[in-house]
């Protein structure tokens, strides 16, 4: 059987709540859009099966107790109208350990009659036991933004959905120009929409440059090549200049990371004697990559990979919810821990 696309995969499960809706479900995973599209879904799926008599609660974990957040979950009475329960920040629930995370985990087990919580951790990584609970008592569903090797694939979809035709070219310059955000790649083909004629839906380069944007002086392959210099001074001097250009620290690091991971899966298919053509297929879409990357993957090695997750996905979050940060102290620490066995303090 042929794997599913990441897209088929996440909107197959999407589809389930037309006919079922499950009484919890445990999203974890960064991008906003497949959050969104999950809850819109879930919206749809309650209007259509209780009309207007029901509510939607959404809590912060940051902003309110424990105790608030299960006061609704079990406030439920004969007559109490059917409710969708929404708990963002799952990282920061119970952060004074008031016995919060115990109370949950039981009415988790034995839930209520016509409520559906949703709990949102927003991180791809659920090594934490907590989390383990929640995934084994919920209906889990990944929300990651993904990998370089998964955008064509959603970009397809984007503009199928608009009727818009894209050679691959095209589809691969759009990335490069819009992100690695799914939703900032829905934002920039809805406003890409607005130029195409009915009688023209061809999406060409030209029109792709004129109305998307500038194009990126940086593009994620020069990245690649700096990075894999292992220069400390050569790579600020150059993420330095992306600041300058107005690129975000927050931009920086999921590249970064999208670096290494792709590190890890050429080293893997070059000891898996993978041709280069396997190679461009499967990680960068088709895009003649692979002799590049396998110039520079040979440079890192497990250890200083699989030690790099840990500590990108630790600023990917501080980034995201500190909005006072040297930037430049701040990734003049990040990248010097990156590049050195011995850990270094990351001072906001």
């Amino acid at each position: 059987m042929a794997r599913k696309s990441p897209v088929e995969d996440y909107f197959s499960k999407i589809r389930t709540l037309e006919s079922k809706i499950d009484p919890v479900y445990f999203l974890y995973g960064e991008e906003v859009y497949l959050q969104d599209t999950f809850l819109d879904a879930l919206y749809s799926a309650y209007q259509e099966k209780y009309g207007s008599d029901w509510t939607k609660y959404v809590y912060h974990c940051s902003e309110v107790e424990p105790e608030t957040i299960l006061e609704q979950l079990v406030s439920n009475s004969l007559f109490s109208e059917p409710k969708a329960v929404i708990i963002k920040e799952m990282d920061s629930f119970d952060e004074k350990k008031q016995g919060g995370k115990s109370a949950l985990r039981d009415y988790l087990r034995h839930p209520g009659n016509d409520i559906t919580v949703v709990m949102l951790k927003e991180s791809k990584r659920i090594s934490d036991k907590f989390s383990k609970q929640l995934k084994k008592l919920a209906t889990p569903l990944e929300v990651r933004i993904p990998w370089m090797r998964e955008m064509d694939a959603w970009v397809q979809y984007f503009l199928k959905e608009k009727d818009i035709s894209a050679s691959p070219e095209v589809r691969s310059q759009l990335i490069d120009l819009a992100g690695e955000s799914l939703q900032q790649l829905a934002n920039e083909i809805e406003k890409l929409e607005i130029y195409l004629s009915d009688e023209s839906r061809e999406l060409t380069p030209e029109l792709l440059e004129e109305f998307v944007g500038e194009t990126r002086t940086h593009s994620m392959f020069e990245f690649a090549d700096i990075l894999g210099s292992q220069s400390l001074d050569k790579i600020l001097n150059y993420l330095f200049s992306l600041l300058d250009e107005g690129e975000s620290v927050s931009y920086i690091v999921k590249t970064a990371a999208d670096f290494y991971e792709n590190i890890l899966l050429i080293n893997a298919m070059v000891t898996a004697h993978k041709s280069d053509k396997e190679i461009n297929r499967e990680v960068f879409n088709g895009r003649n990559l692979a002799w590049k990357y396998k110039k520079i993957a040979p440079k890192f090695s497990q250890t200083e990979i699989y030690r790099a997750f840990p500590i990108l996905e630790e600023a990917d979050l501080l980034t995201k919810t500190t909005s006072a940060i040297d930037e430049k102290n701040y990734l003049t620490a990040l990248f010097y821990e990156l590049l050195n066995e011995e850990e270094a303090d990351i001072h906001e």
